[in-house]
């Protein structure tokens, strides 16, 4: 395990609920490659000057670079759309066709792929489509294209978004969102610009959408206290060496979300493992873990079935996260 890497991807989540709320401008300084590093180095190495040099923190990002991106994602539920993720149990010989021809799909917000350990025991390779859609009839038709590009009837599983945040200022997402009417184009705008670059500096951002410095920085502040941005990491686990990264999920129709932490937390000293958690979907939570070896992943897997959790739970491994370049969200445009 290595602790700085670790650490590294950790930070790359945010905003948490305490930055919304809180009164500090500091606050909301978004986790770029230099504060990262900041952070990192007072951390482990406090009123040591030679901390940076020595640890070889900025090495390390670098190497990190061709493995993470950071990604920004869009509250859609305050816009009126819904958000969903679909699986399917696929054959390798169809995986890359699939992913070629998802990327062409401008409701396909990103791709998924992974080896799936299924509570029958299996380890199955796995294809995920995380879409965006209107309406139930709109989600028949686009699950029906999936289920058609993959050669599958029917999702092995599929689940329901919701908020990005279960708190949020009010006031902040209602400039936003301009009451349900059509946005502003400075707003919109600066959606656009964070969706292409989440770590693009207010100058800039005022500079590439044609407005004020002030006014972008207002917009962007809405956006964060508004709870409609996350950033978090886009990784591919098969670029780290050095540690075996997976994917815990959890779903239960009768457990609380804190249920579903705790449980799952409380398997082979999963809360000291977890880099990320989503949150954002309908009785699911997933946590980005490192285990020390396959070896060790396979010792969490067997302790989660002796366990017995009340739904259904994931373990992905080797998984890939592709974002698609053709999404297109109606509320944008």
């Amino acid at each position: 395990m290595d602790r700085i890497l670790i650490e590294m991807i950790r930070r790359m989540q945010w905003p948490s609920e305490e930055v919304i709320f809180s009164k500090s401008p500091d606050a909301l300084r978004r986790p770029s490659p230099f504060w990262i590093q900041k952070k990192i180095r007072e951390s482990l190495n406090a009123g040591n000057r030679e901390g940076k040099k020595r640890l070889g923190i900025e090495s390390k990002f670098r190497y990190l670079d061709s493995a993470v991106k950071l990604n920004a994602v869009i509250d859609t539920y305050a816009f009126g759309y819904h958000r969903r993720i679909i699986s399917y149990p696929v054959k390798f010989i169809r995986i890359e066709e699939a992913i070629k021809m998802s990327s062409k799909y401008g409701f396909v917000e990103y791709t998924h792929f992974s080896l799936v350990f299924s509570q029958s025991g299996r380890l199955r390779p796995f294809i995920t489509f995380e879409i965006i859609y209107s309406d139930t009839e709109d989600l028949n038709k686009k699950t029906k294209l999936l289920s058609n590009l993959v050669g599958r009837e029917l999702p092995g599983s599929t689940f329901e978004g919701e908020e990005l945040f279960e708190q949020y200022i009010s006031s902040s997402r209602k400039r936003i969102t301009n009451g349900g009417r059509a946005m502003k184009d400075n707003i919109i705008n600066v959606i656009l610009a964070l969706l292409r670059n989440p770590l693009i500096s207010i100058p800039k951002l005022a500079n590439e959408i044609g407005a004020g410095r002030s006014t972008t920085k207002r917009i962007f502040n809405d956006l964060v206290r508004g709870g409609l941005i996350l950033l978090e990491p886009m990784i591919d686990s098969t670029k780290i060496a050095g540690m075996t990264l997976s994917v815990l999920t959890v779903n239960s129709e009768t457990m609380t979300k804190e249920q579903m932490i705790r449980a799952a937390s409380d398997i082979g000293d999963v809360e000291n493992r977890i880099f990320i958690t989503k949150k954002y979907y309908k009785n699911t939570i997933s946590f980005l873990c490192w285990t020390d070896s396959y070896f060790d992943l396979i010792s969490i897997y067997s302790t989660l079935v002796k366990k017995n959790i009340p739904g259904k739970f994931y373990l992905s491994w080797q998984f890939k996260t592709i974002k698609s370049e053709s999404i297109v969200y109606p509320f944008l445009t």
